[in-house]
């Protein structure tokens, strides 16, 4: 019961996170895209398909996949397994 608590209250966040950073975008104060980055990952913990697309978009950038791999890792530390 409690990781399905978690599972739902990271999807909310998540999309939380996306609509202030989507807003972020036009304000110019909210660094938007920050906000829509960690929304993502956070949804990429639970969706497989999202999860696949983000690490195919990051191979070509070995840095940035490290750091998206090392930010998955955290969430799942903090969250939970999928």
């Amino acid at each position: 019961m409690r990781g399905h608590i978690r599972h739902i209250a990271a999807i909310v966040i998540a999309l939380i996170l996306i609509i202030v950073g989507v807003a972020g975008l036009v304000l110019p104060l909210l660094p938007g895209i920050l906000f829509i980055v960690v929304g993502l990952l956070l949804i990429s913990a639970y969706n497989p398909r999202f999860d696949y697309w983000l690490h195919e978009q990051t191979k070509k950038y070995p840095l940035l996949h490290r750091a998206v791999l090392d930010l998955q890792a955290f969430i799942e530390r903090i969250i939970g397994k999928r």
